[in-house]
Protein backbone atom coordinates (compact mmCIF):
# COMPACT_ATOMS: atom_id res chain seq x y z
CA UNK A 1 0.00 0.00 0.00
CA UNK A 2 1.19 3.44 -0.84
CA UNK A 3 -0.08 6.80 -0.91
CA UNK A 4 -1.00 6.40 -4.53
CA UNK A 5 -3.56 3.06 -3.68
CA UNK A 6 -7.19 4.23 -4.42
CA UNK A 7 -9.45 4.19 -1.24
CA UNK A 8 -12.96 2.29 -3.79
CA UNK A 9 -9.85 -0.44 -4.50
CA UNK A 10 -8.86 -1.09 -1.53
CA UNK A 11 -12.54 -1.10 0.45
CA UNK A 12 -13.42 -3.69 -1.89
CA UNK A 13 -10.53 -6.13 -0.29
CA UNK A 14 -11.59 -5.33 3.36
CA UNK A 15 -15.41 -4.77 3.59
CA UNK A 16 -15.82 -8.34 4.56
CA UNK A 17 -13.80 -8.49 7.62
CA UNK A 18 -15.50 -7.76 10.71
CA UNK A 19 -13.27 -4.96 11.83
CA UNK A 20 -14.11 -2.65 9.23
CA UNK A 21 -17.77 -2.76 9.65
CA UNK A 22 -16.52 -1.34 13.71
CA UNK A 23 -16.34 2.06 12.07
CA UNK A 24 -19.37 3.09 11.44
CA UNK A 25 -18.41 6.19 9.28
CA UNK A 26 -17.55 5.63 5.65
CA UNK A 27 -15.68 9.30 5.65
CA UNK A 28 -13.66 8.31 8.77
CA UNK A 29 -12.50 4.87 7.24
CA UNK A 30 -11.78 6.93 3.98
CA UNK A 31 -9.81 9.56 6.01
CA UNK A 32 -7.97 6.78 8.55
CA UNK A 33 -7.05 5.32 5.58
CA UNK A 34 -5.70 8.68 3.75
CA UNK A 35 -3.67 9.11 6.76
CA UNK A 36 -2.28 5.60 7.26
CA UNK A 37 -1.25 5.88 3.67
CA UNK A 38 1.14 9.30 4.45
CA UNK A 39 2.53 7.44 7.25
CA UNK A 40 3.44 4.37 4.80
CA UNK A 41 4.77 6.26 2.17
CA UNK A 42 6.69 9.04 4.90
CA UNK A 43 8.19 6.18 6.39
CA UNK A 44 8.79 4.47 2.65
CA UNK A 45 10.88 8.02 2.03
CA UNK A 46 12.80 7.88 5.00
CA UNK A 47 14.11 4.11 4.37
CA UNK A 48 14.73 4.86 0.64
CA UNK A 49 17.02 8.10 1.79
CA UNK A 50 18.56 6.18 4.51
CA UNK A 51 19.23 3.34 1.70
CA UNK A 52 20.72 5.59 -0.59
CA UNK A 53 22.66 7.68 1.73
CA UNK A 54 23.72 3.94 3.20
CA UNK A 55 24.80 3.05 -0.73
CA UNK A 56 26.77 6.63 -1.71
CA UNK A 57 28.49 5.64 1.71
CA UNK A 58 29.89 2.47 0.81
CA UNK A 59 30.36 3.75 -2.80
CA UNK A 60 32.68 6.45 -1.77
CA UNK A 61 34.30 3.98 0.80
CA UNK A 62 35.20 1.85 -2.69
CA UNK A 63 36.16 4.38 -4.86
CA UNK A 64 38.53 5.60 -2.08
CA UNK A 65 39.65 1.88 -1.37
CA UNK A 66 40.27 1.88 -5.31
CA UNK A 67 41.79 5.25 -5.54
CA UNK A 68 44.44 4.21 -2.14
CA UNK A 69 44.98 0.72 -3.84
CA UNK A 70 46.19 2.70 -7.28
CA UNK A 71 48.11 4.99 -5.72
CA UNK A 72 50.30 1.86 -4.08
CA UNK A 73 50.40 0.36 -7.06
CA UNK A 74 51.82 3.47 -9.10
CA UNK A 75 54.10 3.85 -5.92
CA UNK A 76 55.30 0.48 -6.43
CA UNK A 77 55.36 0.32 -10.07
CA UNK A 78 57.20 4.04 -10.14
CA UNK A 79 59.98 2.24 -7.09
CA UNK A 80 60.41 -0.50 -9.75
CA UNK A 81 61.38 1.45 -12.19
CA UNK A 82 63.81 3.38 -10.32
CA UNK A 83 65.66 0.35 -9.04
CA UNK A 84 65.47 -0.88 -12.30
CA UNK A 85 67.16 2.31 -13.62
CA UNK A 86 69.84 2.77 -10.63
CA UNK A 87 70.51 -1.01 -11.14
CA UNK A 88 70.64 -0.03 -14.74
CA UNK A 89 73.01 2.56 -14.20
CA UNK A 90 75.43 0.70 -11.29
CA UNK A 91 75.67 -1.93 -14.45
CA UNK A 92 76.62 0.38 -16.90
CA UNK A 93 79.06 2.31 -14.92
CA UNK A 94 80.71 -1.36 -13.87
CA UNK A 95 80.68 -2.09 -17.85
CA UNK A 96 82.34 0.69 -18.55
CA UNK A 97 85.30 0.58 -16.38
CA UNK A 98 85.37 -3.27 -17.30
CA UNK A 99 85.66 -1.91 -20.79
CA UNK A 100 88.34 0.53 -20.64
CA UNK A 101 90.60 -1.88 -18.57
CA UNK A 102 90.08 -4.46 -21.71
CA UNK A 103 91.06 -1.39 -23.90
CA UNK A 104 93.91 -0.22 -21.79
CA UNK A 105 94.89 -4.14 -21.61
CA UNK A 106 95.30 -5.21 -25.01
CA UNK A 107 95.82 -1.79 -26.64
CA UNK A 108 98.63 -0.50 -24.84
CA UNK A 109 100.39 1.77 -27.47
CA UNK A 110 99.18 3.70 -30.50
CA UNK A 111 97.73 1.16 -33.14
CA UNK A 112 95.78 1.54 -36.65
CA UNK A 113 92.96 -1.35 -36.21
CA UNK A 114 89.94 -0.63 -37.55
CA UNK A 115 87.00 -0.74 -34.96
CA UNK A 116 86.37 -4.14 -36.94
CA UNK A 117 89.76 -6.09 -36.06
CA UNK A 118 89.40 -4.52 -32.62
CA UNK A 119 86.67 -6.28 -32.14
CA UNK A 120 87.87 -9.75 -32.90
CA UNK A 121 90.80 -8.99 -30.16
CA UNK A 122 88.18 -8.10 -27.41
CA UNK A 123 85.96 -11.15 -28.30
CA UNK A 124 88.43 -13.59 -27.09
CA UNK A 125 88.69 -12.02 -22.93
CA UNK A 126 85.86 -13.15 -21.21
CA UNK A 127 84.72 -9.68 -20.65
CA UNK A 128 83.55 -9.04 -23.47
CA UNK A 129 80.09 -10.75 -22.91
CA UNK A 130 78.60 -8.66 -20.10
CA UNK A 131 80.08 -5.47 -21.81
CA UNK A 132 78.73 -6.49 -25.44
CA UNK A 133 74.88 -6.78 -23.39
CA UNK A 134 74.89 -3.88 -21.53
CA UNK A 135 76.62 -1.08 -23.52
CA UNK A 136 75.56 -0.59 -27.09
CA UNK A 137 77.33 -1.16 -29.89
CA UNK A 138 78.17 2.28 -31.03
CA UNK A 139 79.12 3.52 -27.87
CA UNK A 140 81.65 0.65 -27.67
CA UNK A 141 82.80 1.97 -30.64
CA UNK A 142 83.32 5.70 -29.32
CA UNK A 143 84.85 4.31 -26.68
CA UNK A 144 87.30 2.64 -28.50
CA UNK A 145 87.95 5.69 -30.65
CA UNK A 146 88.42 7.42 -27.77
CA UNK A 147 90.98 5.46 -25.95
CA UNK A 148 92.94 5.50 -29.44
CA UNK A 149 92.82 9.17 -29.35
CA UNK A 150 94.45 9.25 -25.73
CA UNK A 151 96.77 6.81 -26.96
CA UNK A 152 98.41 8.68 -29.97
CA UNK A 153 98.26 11.93 -27.82
CA UNK A 154 100.35 10.23 -25.22
CA UNK A 155 102.76 8.54 -27.59
CA UNK A 156 102.59 11.57 -29.83
CA UNK A 157 104.03 13.68 -26.33
CA UNK A 158 106.71 10.89 -26.24
CA UNK A 159 107.79 11.61 -29.44
CA UNK A 160 108.11 14.92 -29.04
CA UNK A 161 110.04 15.12 -25.90
CA UNK A 162 112.44 12.55 -27.58
CA UNK A 163 112.70 15.08 -30.61
CA UNK A 164 113.00 18.47 -28.02
CA UNK A 165 115.82 16.37 -26.02
CA UNK A 166 117.90 15.63 -29.30
CA UNK A 167 120.17 18.17 -29.04
CA UNK A 168 121.65 17.31 -32.53
CA UNK A 169 118.83 17.88 -34.41
CA UNK A 170 118.86 20.81 -36.58
CA UNK A 171 116.17 21.88 -39.14
CA UNK A 172 117.75 20.36 -41.97
CA UNK A 173 117.82 17.43 -40.09
CA UNK A 174 115.92 14.52 -42.38
CA UNK A 175 114.28 11.59 -41.26
CA UNK A 176 116.50 9.43 -42.05
CA UNK A 177 119.38 10.87 -40.61
CA UNK A 178 117.17 11.34 -37.23
CA UNK A 179 117.09 7.27 -37.67
CA UNK A 180 120.20 7.26 -37.15
CA UNK A 181 120.99 9.76 -34.36
CA UNK A 182 118.44 7.98 -32.24
CA UNK A 183 118.80 4.27 -33.21
CA UNK A 184 120.21 4.08 -29.41
CA UNK A 185 117.04 5.37 -27.67
CA UNK A 186 114.52 2.49 -26.70
CA UNK A 187 112.08 5.45 -26.59
CA UNK A 188 112.15 5.93 -30.12
CA UNK A 189 112.76 2.13 -31.41
CA UNK A 190 109.65 1.48 -29.57
CA UNK A 191 107.64 3.57 -31.66
CA UNK A 192 109.46 2.56 -35.15
CA UNK A 193 106.29 -0.54 -34.73
CA UNK A 194 104.93 2.20 -37.26
CA UNK A 195 107.43 3.98 -38.51
CA UNK A 196 105.20 5.86 -41.41
CA UNK A 197 102.74 7.58 -38.95
CA UNK A 198 106.26 9.07 -36.62
CA UNK A 199 107.78 9.49 -40.25
CA UNK A 200 104.78 11.97 -41.59
CA UNK A 201 104.51 13.38 -37.50
CA UNK A 202 108.56 13.74 -37.81
CA UNK A 203 107.55 16.61 -41.07
CA UNK A 204 104.81 18.35 -38.91
CA UNK A 205 106.89 18.91 -35.78
CA UNK A 206 109.77 20.19 -37.94
CA UNK A 207 107.25 22.51 -39.97
CA UNK A 208 106.38 23.98 -36.87
CA UNK A 209 109.60 24.33 -35.58
CA UNK A 210 110.73 25.95 -38.55
CA UNK A 211 107.78 28.28 -38.10
CA UNK A 212 108.76 28.99 -35.13
CA UNK A 213 112.20 29.64 -35.37
CA UNK A 214 111.65 32.23 -38.28
CA UNK A 215 109.02 34.37 -36.24
CA UNK A 216 111.30 34.38 -33.34
CA UNK A 217 114.56 35.19 -35.99
CA UNK A 218 111.70 38.24 -37.40
CA UNK A 219 111.30 39.59 -33.64
CA UNK A 220 115.24 39.70 -33.27
CA UNK A 221 114.98 42.03 -36.17
CA UNK A 222 112.51 44.24 -34.24
CA UNK A 223 114.27 44.30 -31.60
CA UNK A 224 117.32 45.13 -32.99
CA UNK A 225 115.79 47.50 -35.85
CA UNK A 226 117.44 50.89 -34.25
CA UNK A 227 120.88 49.39 -34.00
CA UNK A 228 120.59 48.06 -37.34
CA UNK A 229 119.91 51.57 -38.68
CA UNK A 230 122.35 52.96 -36.75
CA UNK A 231 124.99 50.66 -38.40
CA UNK A 232 123.27 51.45 -41.70
CA UNK A 233 124.05 55.29 -41.31
CA UNK A 234 127.34 55.01 -39.98
CA UNK A 235 129.05 52.56 -42.80
CA UNK A 236 129.50 53.83 -46.38
CA UNK A 237 129.92 50.31 -47.92
CA UNK A 238 127.42 47.14 -47.87
CA UNK A 239 129.51 44.33 -47.01
CA UNK A 240 130.90 46.23 -43.84
CA UNK A 241 127.24 47.10 -42.73
CA UNK A 242 126.09 43.73 -43.00
CA UNK A 243 129.32 42.35 -41.17
CA UNK A 244 128.12 44.82 -38.54
CA UNK A 245 124.36 43.35 -37.98
CA UNK A 246 126.13 40.02 -38.07
CA UNK A 247 128.12 40.51 -35.39
CA UNK A 248 125.29 41.76 -33.64
CA UNK A 249 122.77 38.98 -34.32
CA UNK A 250 125.06 36.23 -34.43
CA UNK A 251 125.17 35.53 -30.41
CA UNK A 252 121.78 35.58 -30.02
CA UNK A 253 120.07 31.97 -30.01
CA UNK A 254 117.11 32.81 -31.99
CA UNK A 255 119.86 33.74 -35.04
CA UNK A 256 121.85 30.36 -33.75
CA UNK A 257 118.48 28.55 -35.02
CA UNK A 258 118.82 28.63 -38.45
CA UNK A 259 122.23 27.91 -38.79
CA UNK A 260 121.12 25.27 -40.59
CA UNK A 261 119.36 27.06 -43.44
CA UNK A 262 121.39 29.87 -43.14
CA UNK A 263 120.28 30.43 -47.05
CA UNK A 264 116.19 31.21 -46.07
CA UNK A 265 118.03 33.06 -42.78
CA UNK A 266 119.60 35.18 -45.03
CA UNK A 267 116.43 36.17 -46.99
CA UNK A 268 114.39 36.61 -44.22
CA UNK A 269 117.34 39.20 -43.55
CA UNK A 270 117.70 40.88 -46.43
CA UNK A 271 113.74 41.01 -46.80
CA UNK A 272 113.55 43.21 -43.07
CA UNK A 273 116.36 45.31 -44.50
CA UNK A 274 114.45 46.38 -47.13
CA UNK A 275 111.64 46.88 -45.60
CA UNK A 276 113.21 48.91 -43.05
CA UNK A 277 114.45 50.66 -46.38
CA UNK A 278 112.05 51.80 -47.17
CA UNK A 279 109.97 52.81 -44.01
CA UNK A 280 113.56 55.05 -43.10
CA UNK A 281 112.72 56.92 -47.02
CA UNK A 282 109.24 56.85 -45.90
CA UNK A 283 110.18 58.68 -42.96
CA UNK A 284 112.65 60.94 -44.37
CA UNK A 285 110.24 62.66 -47.47
CA UNK A 286 107.79 63.00 -45.13
CA UNK A 287 109.81 64.95 -42.69
CA UNK A 288 111.38 66.97 -45.93
CA UNK A 289 107.60 67.71 -46.55
CA UNK A 290 107.04 69.36 -43.45
CA UNK A 291 109.86 71.89 -43.94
Amino acid sequence: MTRHTHWSDFKKKIESDSRYRVVDSCSRREDWFREYCRKVDESSSREDSETRKAREKRERQEASLRARKKEVEEAHSNSMRERDRERDSHMRSEAEVSFNSLLVDIFKCDTNLSWKEAKKLLSKDRRWGTIKDVIPRADREGFYAVHLGNLNKKTKDVFYRILNDCESLELSTSWKSLKKILKDDSRFQKLMTNEKKWESDYATYMEEREAKAKKDFLDLLKEKSSLILTAKRRSSEEDAFLDDILSTLQEDKRFQALESIQTQRSELLEDFLERLSEMESSSNSKDGSRR
